[in-house]
């Protein structure tokens, strides 16, 4: 999953431009992706998004890069903006932790339930995304979000 290495890079460059970089489409669901608008982003996102789903509007799965604890979350992610009339399945997020529990202070989207929590680390000026103390394999990284978006359809269609 090379776009979330290309994200990580990105998010310590100050460049907000995403158009023509990342996928658009991953198992299905729209990606959407910020660095900010203005001035960047201290938490850039990725967010992946069903038909009727807006990141100011919704629930859906995506990553957060809390940078200043070097920490990326994929997370049940809960829209900010406005509360969205369906949520996810309260047996899905049942016992995970909010992110506001896992991330001190965190400066936005605490009330997001956590997943998955992974270290991202710098060794040589390229940056890894670690659990534990073990680099997390592409495989891996690419197996967690599928799983998931797989809780996300069973949210949807309940």
């Amino acid at each position: 999953m090379k776009f979330l290495a290309d994200f990580l890079n990105q998010a310590h460059t100050g460049e907000q431009k995403v158009v023509g970089r990342y996928p658009t489409e991953f198992a299905g669901l729209r990606v959407r992706v910020s660095f900010g608008r203005g001035r960047p982003a201290r938490i850039p996102w990725i967010a992946f998004l069903a038909g009727g789903m807006e990141v100011r509007d919704g629930y859906y799965p995506n990553y957060l890069y809390y940078k200043k604890n070097k920490k990326l979350v994929l997370v049940f992610g809960i829209s900010e903006d406005n509360q969205h009339h369906r949520q996810w399945r309260a047996d899905i997020v049942k016992g995970k932790p909010r992110v506001c529990e896992v991330i001190q202070n965190p400066y936005r989207y605490g009330d997001s339930y956590v997943y998955k929590i992974y270290d991202v680390r710098e060794q040589n000026g390229v940056r890894q995304i670690c659990y534990g103390n073990q680099q997390v394999s592409e495989e891996k990284l690419k197996d967690d979000l599928e799983q998931i978006c797989i809780y996300y359809e069973l949210s949807l269609s309940h």
